[in-house]
């Protein structure tokens, strides 16, 4: 963290990562253009990785976010690289196919495991909301209070849900807690014989 003298205000800047998982075309892109204020783009394929990045202020302090938009075939890759100094962590969901709770366990386990930090946050967010299918939010509801995950209920196109997710988002990266080292003792060494 960094601090500069501006208008006689001293601010602090802090970086944050938002790093975000999901199936093939679930809206993770466009999502990650909606949170910086890109525009929408149906049925733009998305890169092998990209990452966009936003400055918020709040308060005094001025947040650099950059959202990460992880791969199609990260079972292939391993997500370990993009968790490195990740502050939270996005599971996408579609919600123009039926909800699968297996398939998003499966997601939760695969994130869990190589998550390096316990600390880090985990939300769910349903994305494409304006092309629901039946049931699909109650689902999740019922899912994400089961499980005990945050759950955010989005449409980029439409740009609903898109602040709020931003603002939740930061609050949960800047008040997770804080993973203190914890010493190990060292074992006693031998004496030697002489």
């Amino acid at each position: 963290m960094t601090t500069e003298k501006a208008n006689n205000i001293i601010s602090e800047e802090k970086q944050l990562k938002f790093v975000f998982f999901g199936s093939d075309g679930c809206g993770k892109s466009n999502l990650i253009n909606a949170l910086v204020g890109s525009k929408y783009e149906e049925n733009k394929p998305s890169q092998l990785i990209d990452f966009k990045g936003l400055a918020v202020k709040k308060g005094s302090k001025v947040l650099k976010i950059t959202f990460w938009d992880t791969p199609r075939q990260i079972s292939f890759f391993g997500p370990t690289p993009y968790y490195r100094g990740a502050d939270l962590i996005g599971l996408v969901i579609d919600s123009s196919i039926p909800f699968e709770p297996k398939k998003i366990n499966e997601w939760l386990t695969f994130i869990e495991r190589d998550n390096p930090s316990a600390t880090i946050p985990i939300i769910l967010i349903l994305c494409k909301a304006d092309i629901e299918i039946p049931n699909i939010k109650k689902d999740l509801i019922n899912f994400s209070t089961k499980e005990h995950y945050p759950y955010f209920i989005t449409s980029a196109k439409l740009h609903t849900g898109i602040d709020e997710l931003l603002s939740d988002m930061v609050e949960l990266a800047l008040n997770r807690p804080i993973e203190l080292s914890i010493p190990i003792e060292q074992p006693k060494q031998k004496e030697r014989c002489q």
